[in-house]
């Protein structure tokens, strides 16, 4: 009998790219170490993260899903002014 290997892990990330254009999203998972997020397919409530923003992301079979957020990033007075 073969049994389903779905292998799910957590971790705290700091989004670092964001380009909803080209569908693409980086992440840092700490000591240096920054992953491609998937972004092609997420529910029509979907809100694309801020660069800077604190997220759990999901490893599921080696590739990353934005799972939810934990620090929403708020615009400084100076982006705001702008």
């Amino acid at each position: 009998m073969i049994q389903n290997m779905h292998r799910v892990n957590k971790k705290g990330a700091k989004i670092v790219t964001v380009d909803p254009s080209n569908q693409i999203i980086h992440a840092s998972l700490g000591a240096g170490q920054v992953v491609p997020v998937n972004a092609f397919s997420y529910s029509p409530l979907f809100r694309w993260p801020m660069v800077g923003e604190h997220w759990i992301l999901r490893e599921e079979n080696g590739s990353w899903f934005l799972h939810e957020i934990c620090e929403t990033q708020t615009p400084s007075e100076e982006e705001e002014e702008s």
